[in-house]
């Protein structure tokens, strides 16, 4: 019987409490199982397998705590740089596998996202659409991992040679299947940070610890491409690290126990015909999960892949939009998995490698394939050619360029609510405005000593919250401070307002200062077999101790994206997609930024 996954929303999977029908579900769960799952111990009959392959070179990262990415400043070099912990982004991999928590009688899934009945989170998607996820809370044992945002000590001592004292985390575009989000939710709301195909979630100014659903829309491979950026005190250089990538592996099978690292080469290299002379017949079968045994299985899609011969041993790797999912053996001529494979369609390719002397190498003919889908299908047509990578929703590359305004004016809109309990605000400037705000009210001019303060983020230019302004009313000034984005050609400024009146309705005009030509120096992290002295944490990328980073690749230059002028709001994707970048990386980015931009249609909605 089919299942309604989107509509029909199970609390266990994103609000942290029971459902009376995981109870039912969980009385098919045997026991022994359920104390594993739930216990404190991190392996048992739950135990992820260990196969991967593209990433079996670095160190795996799960079941723990992490923050990743980690900016830090080397103050010998004057460089900034990215690291996953305090170790070089270039040597980890974070593996989101699965994670359990709660109790017998409540069980909570904690490596899938439900989307709840909640406004703020419209941009996940409809109420029950299904995300992978590393959960802000984690189960027991951190699974299946704890991932966070930090900043290296180094910064701390280091803001002060900064303008502004400020220095941001941008995520410059993310190369993988499909969308991710990153974002906190708690009592006081939901509150994005990142985001792969909205621009307007790209950049956490003066990052600090913390921790956040880091959401995914797919399983698969995906690199992150971070990078932190920073003006100096006289706004005249730019520090930016290289577009560093994190990476992650979302679902499938452990990273660092591979046996296959380059599918395609291998698959390339393989025997075409069978050694033994005889005949197989391989087939790969995709249906939804039936035979559920813990929670959250009724989110899966069971693979099944046969050779057609029980004599054949070899290894399956199988790909989504061309992007590496999971490798797993195949022994006795079959091999099996499931996996939470989205909402949205996808396209899959099975790829079987031999590993014995006699089987042949055989990819299956693409076949689409999502949640939604009721019947199952089943491929036995093979085909020489594998998929290429290509996410069905390419993320836009941030540039420099996209932290140019085009005016300097602002305005603050104060109106008391009807009610009377508290007032609105609004801040409204030019759209492409990526700034930090805070909006303090004084006794008077020489004080430091706010009445009453607010802080937070402008995105796409506006702000719009309430505040209790009370003890705001008599107050003699007001100060409206901006910290833009480092490459942006305004400077951080602070406004001030005289005799501030919030009894009635009054906008504000205000004006930020451009940078005239806005010129700057772009000093970055050099490659990392050039980097000098010893930095100021250890594991820094170029410091002693620690092993150098594989180099950032190099591709072809690409255009800065426009957007007209007639569009009242920056699309979601740009309407165009850059095929490559060169070694000089995102415009304004050093080396190793991933762009893809390519024309396309119906990108202005």
């Amino acid at each position: 019987m089919q299942q309604s996954f989107r509509k029909d929303h199970n609390p266990a999977l994103s609000q942290g409490v029971g459902h009376p029908q995981n109870r039912a579900l969980l009385r098919r769960t045997l026991s022994a199982a359920v104390a594993l799952l739930l216990g404190t111990v991190t392996t048992g009959v739950f135990a992820d397998s260990a196969y991967a392959g593209p990433d079996q070179d670095r160190v795996t990262i799960t079941r723990q705590h992490v923050d990743a990415p980690v900016p830090a400043w080397n103050s010998a070099a004057k460089t900034l740089s990215i690291q996953v912990g305090q170790d070089p982004a270039d040597r980890r991999v974070l593996w989101l596998g699965r994670g359990w928590g709660g109790s017998s009688a409540y069980p909570i899934v904690k490596h899938l996202f439900s989307v709840p009945e909640d406004p703020e989170l419209a941009f996940l998607g409809e109420v029950g659409t299904m995300w992978l996820s590393a959960p802000q809370d984690p189960g027991p044992g951190n699974t299946p991992i704890w991932a966070g945002i930090g900043v290296d000590g180094s910064l701390f001592g280091a803001a002060s040679r900064f303008e502004a004292g400020n220095y941001v985390l941008d995520l410059v575009s993310v190369h993988g299947p499909g969308r991710m989000e990153l974002f906190t939710r708690t009592s006081a709301g939901v509150r994005r940070s990142w985001s792969s195909h909205d621009k307007a979630y790209r950049t956490i100014f003066n990052p600090r610890h913390m921790h956040a659903f880091t959401t995914f829309s797919k399983p698969g491979r995906y690199e992150l491409n971070v990078a932190a950026v920073a003006r100096d005190a006289r706004g005249k250089t730019v520090y930016t690290s290289r577009v560093t990538p994190v990476v992650w592996q979302v679902g499938g099978t452990r990273p660092d126990h591979g046996t296959v690292k380059d599918v395609r080469a291998a698959f390339a290299q393989a025997r075409t015909q069978r050694a033994d002379g005889g005949s197989a017949q391989p087939e790969l079968t995709i249906a939804q999960k039936t035979n559920f045994l813990v929670v959250g299985d009724d989110a899966l899609t069971d693979f099944l892949f046969t050779t057609g011969n029980t004599s054949d041993r070899g290894t399956l790797v199988v790909t989504i939009d061309g992007y590496y999912m999971t490798e797993v053996p195949v022994e006795n001529g079959a091999a099996s998995f499931d996996e939470m494979i989205g909402d949205g369609a996808s396209t899959f390719q099975a790829i079987y490698i031999p590993g014995d002397g006699a089987s042949a190498r055989w990819a299956s003919q693409p076949v689409e394939f999502s949640r939604q889908h009721k019947d199952p299908v089943r491929i036995t047509q093979g085909t020489d050619e594998l998929v290429a990578e290509g996410a069905r929703e390419i993320s836009p590359t941030l540039t420099a360029q996209d932290q140019q305004v085009s005016s300097g004016a602002i305005e603050l809109a104060i109106m008391p609510l009807p009610d009377g309990e508290g007032h609105s605000v609004a801040l409204r400037g030019d759209q492409r405005l990526n700034a930090t705000f805070t909006l303090g009210f004084y006794p008077n001019k020489r004080t430091d000593i706010a009445d009453c303060s607010s802080e937070g983020k402008l995105v796409n230019g506006q702000a719009l919250f309430v505040a209790h302004m009370n003890y705001c009313k008599d107050s003699a000034v007001a100060r409206v401070s901006i910290v833009p984005h480092p490459y942006a050609n305004v400077a951080p400024v602070t406004l001030t307002i005289n005799n501030p009146d919030i009894s009635t309705a009054r906008v504000y005009p205000l004006t930020l200062p451009l940078r005239a030509n806005n010129d700057y120096d772009l000093h970055t992290e050099p490659p990392v077999d050039e980097a000098p002295g010893t930095p100021d944490s250890p594991g820094t990328p170029g410091g002693s101790g620690s092993p150098a980073p594989s180099p950032s690749p190099s591709l072809n230059p690409c255009p800065s994206p426009t957007f007209p002028r007639s569009w009242k709001k920056r699309p979601l994707l740009s309407p165009l997609d850059c095929t490559s970048c060169d070694s000089s990386g995102a415009p304004g980015y050093p080396p190793g930024a991933h762009c893809q931009w390519q024309p396309r249609n119906g990108d202005q909605g």
